[in-house]
C-alpha cells in the first residue's frame, strides 16, 4: 500500500459536513433578517438585540445575534449598538463555533442529517426488497 495515500476519516468528513450545513443556515438566517428587517426603525433593531441579550443572559457578541452585521452597520459598529443598549462590550474575541446560536443550529443539522440518512436507508431497503420479490408486485396489481 502506498504510504502517501490518505485514509478516509469518516468523523472529519461528518464534522466538516455539519459545519458547512450549519454555516449555510446561519448565513441564510442573517440574510433573511436583513431582508425582513432592513427597513425597521433603530428602536426595533435595538429591541431585537436586547431580546437576544436577555435570552443569553449577557451582552452578546455579533456572532450570537441573527442579523447582527446589518444592525451594526446601521449604528456604525457593534460596540455602538451595545453602548446604546447600556451594555459593555464583551471580553474575548467572538468565535462563531462557540456561540450558543451555532451550537444549537449544529445540533439541529445533526438531527436533520440523521433523519435524511434514515430515509435514504429505508428507500434503499425498499428498492432492494422490490427487486428481490418482483412476483409479489405483479400480484398486488392484479396481474
Amino acid at each position: 500500500m502506498d504510504t502517501n495515500q490518505k485514509h478516509f476519516n469518516g468523523y472529519e468528513w461528518y464534522r466538516r459536513k455539519m459545519e458547512q450545513r450549519t454555516r449555510a443556515v446561519l448565513k441564510k438566517q442573517d440574510e433573511t433578517f436583513e431582508r425582513l428587517h432592513g427597513e425597521d426603525s433603530d428602536e426595533e433593531l435595538l429591541r431585537h438585540v436586547h431580546a437576544v441579550a436577555k435570552a443569553l443572559g449577557h451582552a452578546p457578541q455579533m456572532c450570537e445575534v441573527p442579523g447582527a452585521q446589518s444592525v451594526a452597520s446601521r449604528f456604525g459598529s457593534w460596540r455602538a449598538v451595545l453602548r446604546r443598549l447600556g451594555y459593555t462590550y464583551p471580553a474575548g474575541s467572538p468565535e462563531l463555533v462557540r456561540s450558543r446560536r451555532y451550537r444549537e443550529e449544529y445540533a439541529r443539522q445533526q438531527e436533520l442529517y440523521r433523519a435524511e440518512r434514515q430515509k435514504k436507508i429505508e428507500a434503499r431497503m425498499m428498492r432492494k426488497k422490490n427487486k428481490q420479490e418482483p412476483g409479489e408486485a405483479d400480484d398486488a396489481n392484479g396481474q
